[in-house]
């Protein structure tokens, strides 16, 4: 049920630096999915939560939490809901949140694989409201909260500041992006929605001087950090967005997440073995054996991300290099190459892996996974050149950005199509074109 944003190793680190069992009184301003209630009061049970937001989400947590449910009706894409008998406090709490749920698959550009969900959530929704139930049932214990305010954040953060309370707060990395989390609901469920102001993340600065300036215990997570405000806190998980935390106590902390690694036994591709009748071969790996190759052969420095489907890519079992995807969440019948390489830069290997990379076979191989058609696929490179030659001639360059940062001059953006040949003829292709002992 609960979609937690603030990962939960970050809200360790803060509960390390901020002495929250020595503030007594916190008002926690964007409270969300309410993680960090959930933590702090498990680890401090005597602190006092005064919890906010604005979203319908957050507000029906709360008033079943506090024994004050909310009214709200289903209409739109969630009038089905009607048609169940659900009366009860606890049954309309699940059925909202397997509405978010179905959300997910509602929004943005069409296909199969969110058609399918979509229906089958609709299909089995009363199942899914049972099984949810039992989490319901637990939340008043799971997050013992004090009060609850649906209002605008900054009022409830000035309240605290009147009343010399300490104040923690997650707002929005994004204007309007917390909007976009919620919008399912908002369009599909009618509540008396709190109004309040669109809060601009370019404000945010100004509003941790006032906290400052009011003498109160504070903890402020962005993901922004300033030439004359240094964070005491700094979180790192694999890309994505930082978290820079700025906390009254003066402690600092700093923590960064890498994936799992697993070494395993496999042999390295030998080149004086390729032959011209060698097999090549492509099954399927897990990301901690993926993770482990990127660290042994891959530049250092680069912060590698978990894909969601890898595959390993052999000669005469003898391996020559990986393909590490995710579902791209722009492109239509699109996937997304997160890394593609080589154990070794000899032999123009990297050309034939590039060529596999945009495999009819394993693209259709995903599509059954995915319960999606893949015709393409999309993907990006760091590089002090213009190009990147191991893409030249299989992939077209879509865009080119130039940023003169640690990874390279240039961001490069490329598309592949799909190509309808077995894994034998891709490398019979590169053995006749490019492979050079």
């Amino acid at each position: 049920m609960f979609q937690g944003v603030v990962p939960k190793e970050c809200i360790a680190q803060i509960l390390r630096v901020s002495e929250v069992d020595k503030w007594g009184r916190v008002y926690n301003c964007c409270s969300g999915t309410f993680r960090f209630e959930q933590i702090t009061l498990a680890t401090f049970p005597g602190v006092e939560m005064h919890s906010n937001d604005v979203s319908l989400y957050s507000s029906a947590i709360a008033g079943y939490v506090l024994g004050k449910p909310i009214d709200y009706e289903f209409h739109g894409a969630l009038d089905f809901v009607n048609e169940f008998d659900f009366r009860e406090p606890d049954q309309r709490l699940a059925a909202l949140a397997v509405g978010f749920n179905l959300g997910r698959f509602a929004g943005g550009k069409a296909n199969a694989y969110k058609t399918s969900h979509r229906e089958h959530l609709v299909a089995n929704f009363g199942s899914y409201v049972e099984r949810t139930l039992e989490k319901v049932r637990k939340l008043p214990g799971m997050i013992p909260i004090k009060s609850y305010s649906p209002r605008d954040w900054i009022l409830h953060l000035e309240e605290a500041i009147d009343r010399k309370a300490a104040i923690f707060s997650y707002p929005p990395f994004y204007k309007g992006g917390y909007e976009k989390m919620f919008e399912f609901l908002a369009e599909n469920i009618k509540w008396d929605a709190p109004r309040y102001e669109l809060f601009d993340p370019k404000a945010l600065r100004g509003l941790i001087e006032r906290v400052r300036q009011a003498g109160v215990p504070y903890c402020i997570l962005s993901d922004q950090i300033y030439d004359d405000l240094k964070p005491e806190l700094e979180f790192v998980s694999g890309r994505g967005h930082p978290h820079y935390c700025y906390v009254s106590t003066g402690k600092s902390s700093y923590l960064q997440l890498v994936p799992r690694s697993a070494p395993f036994r496999y042999k390295p591709i030998d080149l004086d073995k390729i032959k011209p009748d060698s097999v090549v071969t492509i099954g399927r790996a897990d990301a901690a054996q993926m993770t482990f190759l990127k660290d042994v052969y891959l530049k250092k420095g680069i912060t590698h991300t978990p894909g969601m489907v890898n595959y390993l890519v052999r000669v005469d079992d003898m391996l020559v290099g990986g393909l590490i995807y995710n579902l791209d969440k722009f492109a239509k019948r699109s996937i997304y190459l997160l890394s593609d390489f080589a154990i070794s830069r000899e032999g123009r290997l990297s050309k034939l892996v590039t060529r596999l990379a945009c495999n009819g076979e394993l693209l259709r191989d995903m599509g059954k996974r995915f319960i999606d058609r893949f015709d393409k696929v999309q993907t990006s490179a760091f590089s002090d050149h213009p190009v990147s030659m191991k893409y030249r001639g299989i992939f077209e360059q879509t865009k080119r950005e130039e940023i003169d940062g640690p990874e390279g001059k240039f961001r490069l953006h490329y598309v592949g199509a799909r190509i309808d040949e077995t894994p034998q003829q891709a490398f019979e292709w590169w053995y006749g074109k490019h492979f050079k002992r």
